[in-house]
């Protein structure tokens, strides 16, 4: 028995056994108190300072002691005890229960498994909380025991050192654990008899052995193929020996064509004599292979760029030389050693750099680049080359080196720009054209922005030049032209733009701050240029022009509307007289000013949502319901108020400003689709009909963007029908085809004012005719207009096709198309041209004629 005490006593906590050999004492003392308390009265002071005087020894200990009555009042309890339970003295507990002094937490506890645990053994050994005075969690160490004649003694301990402690262990062991049972890497720990002590889970899987067979096994008969393993032990033995570390590379014994290379370190503990080591692996045959392909594609490599005609260099990753192909002597000039140690920013022109650089960058990156770029010869001239920058990655995934390509593209060059002159220039004069001008107009604009200057754009035109030109022929007429353009050039500066804008046309660009007096002599010495006559075919031919000059303005947004001011200065110049000029003032011209304010607000009308669609009903003439409605745009001007269609239209078509008008149409329309839908009782679901403008079907994307905007309305294609004029009709009929592709239906406007074949109505899928107005209204009256509205309805119905007559003003109108077999009536009889809530109010009424 005794061998057995004192085996535990040498493994135990000798603090935590005196703890609990004094709480036995203790607790013998405090029943035998227990008892002699018991049958004395509690109000007897003097018996109970007696009591506690006895207890002197136990008050003094650091864990706490305290006795409890059958009620589960505190009867006694020393000063650890008052202040494990948070009370400054321990007569504060007596008398208390020991529901005050735990929060509901602990009291569940005591309830739940201490009081059942004691009434079931006599005693109980846990872990209990209690709340400080700061509402922290204090965890209390709790050995409850019953009491002979009722009550419970308890033992009570601060936890928190304990758990701190026991957590630190746990920790520190669960570290341990995850570093070598976790590592991403093989790692195996061996004692110095190269026995495994642990290893992580990469090693045991590369080993292939089982877990449970792993420990005390010998490294080198699981490691290392025998005819290797006298070399690895030795090494081994130096590292237990010497210290240090020892690497060796060995195949796996079961699988020999897998190569591991391991380092082993020496590793020892403070207070432990016996050394062992850490060895860590890594399986080292895919760098192998990635070696050997390297060595085998170096070689390729070197064999195809040593034959290659392009100039093919490898680079660091900032663009210097490494090596260079022997081709750079035939391409360049330069032999081979003197391209290597070179970057790009030394061969390439400064004009280039930027381009170098983001270049570099990107492929550093791993993105292939292609670039255009010119490199020095030893002469100093620049050669251009066309040029595939490759990254080549390496062993670990990013980019080592860079590998270029260059083909010399001189010559190609050459015929590039060549080309972009004869694209920028006009053939017969050798002057800028119109494209060129106006890039050029629009540099010098946001130049003068910049830099707070004005410049100048003249309006050339020449006088009469119609009457040379027909009665001496055009070969006379464009020798003329040429004669003309060399006179303009030598009379303004190098630095002035002169164009052939068209025809009989010139442009010419001053800059620099240019005042009006400026302006003003420029224009009367291009005018004395004229005044001498031009012998043309042995004939003297007198020639005078009219010049409009505009300024640059902060109003002046655009290129194209400086040219126009320039244009209108022209014009009043001309009616001046031949041989005149005239500085561009608003006031010469009120109705083209007014036309450029329209413009101007016009595009500003786009972007700030001034404009509106109002609707006009399109009616079924068999049921008199409502079967569809005609989109038509109005603007209301914040200050203008109503501006009339035939005012902005005409103007949006000549500017261009019609083909994002029209889109904004036909969206707005498609959107408004679904509240005419759920507005009343229709002859059908509701159609959309919207106007295409000449502009429009000269865009390349038309199709695409009816597509869009019938995707982003959720509009079906039949259920919008775009009108078109009888001139587009023959002027584009392969648009219409391709429309047709999208699926929409097609109308032709104002059928009969044109000039349609009826090949083309026989060969095109168009799907109605709308009868133009002024045949409708002299139904009744006019025998011709009556002839030839049947006549239309009998064509359309011959071919299949839907009628539509517009203007119908009145009940007459009406009943004659109906007895001529017309589809549909739209005009005034039925409604007004409204917007979307009008037209919603309307179909809401159920109407019906």
């Amino acid at each position: 028995m005794s061998d057995l005490l004192a085996g535990l006593w040498a493994t135990a906590d000798p603090a935590v056994w005196g703890s609990l050999v004094l709480v036995a004492l203790v607790a013998v003392v405090a029943v035998r108190g227990w008892w002699q308390w018991r049958g004395r009265a509690l109000v007897e002071a003097d018996r109970t300072a007696a009591v506690e005087k006895r207890f002197d020894t136990v008050d003094a200990l650091g864990d706490g002691l305290a006795i409890l009555g059958r009620g589960g009042q505190f009867t006694y309890a020393n000063r650890a005890a008052a202040a494990l339970l948070g009370s400054a003295a321990p007569g504060e507990l007596y008398g208390r229960s020991w529901h005050g002094v735990f929060p509901p937490e602990g009291a569940d506890v005591m309830e739940r498994e201490v009081l059942p645990a004691l009434e079931a053994t006599g005693r109980w050994v846990g872990e209990v909380t209690r709340r400080r005075g700061d509402g922290a969690p204090l965890v209390l160490e709790l050995a409850a025991a019953n009491v002979s004649g009722g009550g419970m003694s308890w033992v009570l301990r601060d936890a928190s050192l304990r758990s701190s402690t026991e957590r630190a262990l746990r920790l520190r062991a669960e570290r341990y654990q995850a570093t070598i049972r976790g590592a991403g890497i093989p790692v195996v720990l061996l004692d110095r008899g190269r026995r495994v002590v642990d290893a992580s889970r990469d090693a045991r899987k590369l080993l292939a052995i089982a877990e449970q067979s792993l420990e005390g096994q010998d490294f080198c008969e699981l490691a290392v193929p025998a005819s290797e393993r006298s070399v690895v032990a030795d090494q081994l033995e130096k590292v237990f020996s010497n210290g240090g570390t020892a690497a060796f590379e060995v195949s796996l014994p079961a699988e020999p064509e897998r190569r591991i290379a391991w380092n082993a370190t020496l590793v020892s503990a403070e207070d432990d004599d016996e050394a062992g080591a850490v060895v860590v692996g890594q399986d080292v045959t895919g760098l192998k292979q990635v070696e050997e392909a390297l060595t085998e594609q170096s070689s390729l490599f070197r064999l195809l760029a040593n034959n290659a005609s392009d100039l093919v260099m490898l680079h660091e990753p900032g663009g210097r030389v490494l090596y260079a192909s022997p081709s750079c002597n035939g391409l360049l000039g330069f032999a081979q050693e003197e391209l290597q140690g070179k970057d790009l920013y030394q061969l390439g022109h400064s004009d280039d750099w930027g381009q170098i650089q983001a270049s570099l960058g990107a492929a550093a990156g791993g993105h292939q680049q292609r670039l255009s770029l010119r490199l020095r010869n030893p002469n100093g001239e620049f050669q251009w080359f066309e040029t595939l920058l490759r990254p080549i990655p390496d062993a670990s995934g990013g980019v080592g080196q860079l590998q270029s390509s260059s083909r010399d593209i001189s010559e190609r060059r050459a015929f590039e720009v060549q080309l972009e002159h004869q694209a920028l220039h006009e053939p017969l004069t050798g002057l800028p054209n119109r494209t060129l001008f106006m890039d050029r107009v629009h540099q010098a604009i946001t130049r003068g922005r910049r830099e707070g200057t004005r410049v100048a754009v003249m309006f050339l035109d020449l006088d009469r030049f119609k009457v040379v030109n027909d009665s001496m022929g055009h070969a006379v007429g464009d020798r003329l032209i040429a004669a003309v353009a060399h006179r303009i050039k030598e009379t303004v500066r190098s630095a002035d733009t002169v164009a052939r804008i068209g025809g009989d046309e010139f442009g010419v660009l001053l800059e620099f701050n240019i005042s009006n007096q400026d302006a003003s002599l420029v224009a009367d010495r291009i005018l004395k240029q004229m005044e001498p006559p031009f012998t043309m075919a042995g004939t003297e031919m007198f020639i005078s022009a009219s010049i409009g000059i505009a300024f640059s303005a902060p109003e002046i947004e655009t290129p194209e509307d400086l040219l126009r001011y320039a244009d209108v200065a022209m014009y009043r110049a001309k009616d001046d007289g031949s041989g005149r000029y005239r500085i561009y003032d608003p006031d010469i011209d009120a109705r083209a000013t007014r036309r450029l304010e329209i413009e101007t607000e016009l595009r500003q009308a786009l972007e700030r949502d001034q404009l509106i669609v109002h609707y006009q009903p399109l009616v079924s003439l068999n049921s008199g319901l409502v079967s569809g409605v005609e989109a038509l745009v109005r603007w209301e001007h914040p200050e203008r108020g109503r501006v009339g269609p035939d005012e902005f239209i005409p103007l949006a078509e000549e500017t261009g400003l019609i083909v994002p008008l029209g889109y904004w149409v036909m969206r707005r329309a498609c959107e408004d689709r679904r509240l005419f839908e759920t507005a009343g009782t229709l002859a059908e679901t509701v159609l959309i009909s919207v106007n295409l403008s000449t502009r429009q079907f000269e865009q390349p994307d038309l199709e695409d963007q009816v597509r869009r905007i019938l995707v982003e309305t959720d509009t079906d294609p039949d259920r919008l029908q775009l009108e078109v004029t009888e001139s587009e009709l023959m002027q584009s009929a392969g648009r219409i085809q391709d429309l047709k592709t999208v699926g929409v239906r097609i109308a032709i406007d104002d059928f009969g004012t044109g000039y349609s074949s009826l090949s083309y109505l026989r060969n095109l899928r168009v799907d109605s005719l709308k009868i133009d107005r002024s045949f409708v209204d002299g139904l009744g009256k006019n025998r011709e207009d009556t002839a030839i509205v049947q006549t239309v309805i009998t064509l359309a119905d011959s071919l299949e096709l839907d009628v539509t007559a517009e203007g119908v003003e009145d009940e007459e109108q009406l009943s004659k198309l109906r007895s001529l077999g017309c589809d549909t009536g739209q005009g005034y009889y039925f409604a007004k041209p409204g917007p979307v809530s009008e037209i919603v109010e309307l179909l809401e009424g159920d109407p019906s004629w």
